[in-house]
């Protein structure tokens, strides 16, 4: 996914998002990200939540992409390790 929009003071991220090429429709196709972790505005650890289940990404700002994932393999600033599950969300370990 392409980072959109990066909100730091509000700690989120707007990204597009498309099921396939067909459906994309760039009105609707915008996904809120909530920022959970940011290392010097360089990579950021995101989360959302959708119909109950929770998402996590990773996102490379300088390359304006963000990747969903089900294992995080990012590492925070002051070297923090995080879990992700689906029904909980990320926690710091």
């Amino acid at each position: 996914m392409d980072i959109l929009e990066i909100d730091y003071e509000k700690g989120v991220v707007m990204a597009d998002y498309r099921d396939d090429l067909n459906s994309f429709n760039p009105h609707k196709s915008n996904r809120e990200w909530k920022i959970i972790s940011n290392t010097e505005n360089r990579f950021l650890l995101l989360e959302r939540e959708e119909n109950g289940i929770f998402h996590a990404a990773e996102a490379d700002v300088r390359k304006k992409e963000l990747f969903e994932v089900l294992e995080i393999g990012y590492r925070g600033p002051n070297g923090e390790t995080f879990f992700f599950d689906p029904e909980t969300g990320i926690d710091k370990i």
